[in-house]
């Protein structure tokens, strides 16, 4: 008997920046983490060692609570490529996550785009509407939260709204219960 072909299936980490500080007299775009977000971002990246979840690529927002985010936890995870910022992430809209998935090189298999909410949240209930029907506000995004959505596909280019499935969706409250 001969087995099934089997479906090339592409991963997408979708991360909520990690908790930033509100400094008087900082613009939105420069404000920097606060002492929990450098908590949680290293946390986050070992959980993703952990689960072998490494992303291939990481892109982030340039805004510095991304940013520092994105370099916290490419270190704790081992990431060993460049980060890549792309601006079209600040101040966005899910579709332009979406457009951004999109141009990924098809020999990437697992990317991770670090942003802000709500364009984290609506990209993941866009990506999985078929799924998410049955839960009527989508999922919240605590700070640090992220989700695992799998699509089956040969190309980044075929990725379009509710052809993903979530495999699993986890906060840092979660990962410090469970290491």
């Amino acid at each position: 008997m001969k087995n099934k072909e089997e479906k090339k299936v592409k991963t997408i980490l979708l991360m909520r920046h990690s908790k930033s500080d509100w400094e008087e007299g900082v613009s939105d775009f420069d404000r920097p983490l606060a002492e929990r977000g450098r908590s949680d971002s290293p946390l986050m990246g070992k959980f993703l060692l952990k689960c072998r979840k490494v992303p291939l690529l990481i892109i982030s927002s340039p805004a510095e609570r991304a940013r520092e985010t994105a370099e916290l936890l490419a270190k704790s995870c081992r990431y060993r490529k460049k980060i890549e910022y792309n601006d079209s992430l600040y101040e966005n809209s899910p579709g332009e996550i979406i457009k951004i998935l999109q141009k990924i090189d098809d020999e990437i298999d697992t990317a991770m785009v670090i942003g802000h909410n709500p364009s984290i949240e609506e990209a993941t209930k866009k990506l999985c509407f078929r799924e998410m029907k049955s839960i009527e506000n989508g999922i919240k995004f605590p700070t640090s939260a992220i989700v695992c959505l799998e699509v089956e596909t040969e190309s980044w280019s075929e990725l379009y709204p509710g052809n993903c499935t979530m495999a699993w969706f986890v906060t840092p409250k979660l990962v410090k219960e469970l290491f």
